[in-house]
């Protein structure tokens, strides 16, 4: 693994002098965690699409800052993905988040099922800092140039506002014995793709009737019984092979 990608405010890079001040906390990590040195290159991205490959300056200058050697911008994919995700237990939606930057969703939606343990549901509005960050630091492991973005949760059931958010949308659903998740991918790729998933137990049979009238449609991932925290992360990357955007030479979010 090579270093990750570093993210900076907009008013931490200074275009006109050719310099980027980096946090405190990613001149710690630079310096302490990963041992970098002076003259060391990295690559640190705005967060909006453009990636700035620098050279680390003194890490005993206070702030520590970096020149920038080159830049590049990278277009979000198409299609983006987005991972309606029904509430799970605290742990497993901290996973999940960290998966789907992983797999390279582009933002995660969560809401609430019939099936959301309370507890969790109670303190969702509570813990989107924490997934934000979770998500922030995940992207930056997996070189992101557009870090995964994660909304506010919703207080129930998707309803056709959201849905009318993506271009198409597929309930993975496990409960589906004819339709294949590819086979529900059109041809041609769309804006963008909602993947819903639903918590421990799935999603109940009237919950798949509601969204499916709203104008979801349901597929299967095969067999195997996937964990409510993998089986949007599996989606995505599938969703994303489909439609090339795993062809080598591709950066994430090209």
């Amino acid at each position: 693994m090579g270093l990750p990608v570093f993210y900076a405010f907009k008013e931490d890079i200074d275009i006109d002098r050719g310099t980027i001040t980096l946090s405190s906390a990613d001149a710690r990590h630079l310096t302490r965690s990963l041992r970098a040195r002076e003259g060391d290159h990295l690559v640190v991205g705005d967060g909006m699409g453009t990636l700035y490959e620098s050279k680390l300056g003194s890490p005993m200058d206070e702030p520590v800052r970096c020149t920038i050697v080159s830049e590049c911008y990278i277009t979000p994919e198409r299609p983006q993905l987005v991972l309606f995700q029904a509430m799970s237990r605290n742990q497993t939606m901290d996973e999940t988040v960290a998966r789907a930057a992983e797999s390279g969703a582009s933002r995660v939606v969560p809401f609430t099922s019939k099936r959301s343990p309370v507890e969790a549901v109670r303190k969702s509005s509570g813990r989107l800092a924490r997934w934000l960050k979770i998500a922030r630091e995940s992207s930056k492991v997996a070189r992101r140039a557009w870090p995964l973005e994660v909304r506010p949760p919703v207080g129930g059931l998707l309803d056709e506002a959201a849905i009318r958010t993506v271009g198409e949308c597929v309930i993975l659903w496990e409960d589906e014995e004819r339709r294949a998740f590819h086979d529900s991918l059109p041809d041609e790729p769309p804006r963008s793709i909602g993947l819903i998933v639903g918590p421990e137990g799935g999603l109940e049979g009237s919950e798949v009737d509601v969204l499916r009238t709203l104008g979801a449609r349901t597929a299967t991932l095969g067999g195997l019984n996937l964990r409510a925290q993998s089986a949007g992360s599996y989606g995505v990357m599938i969703a994303r092979y489909h439609y090339g955007l795993l062809a080598p030479g591709t950066a994430a979010d090209e």
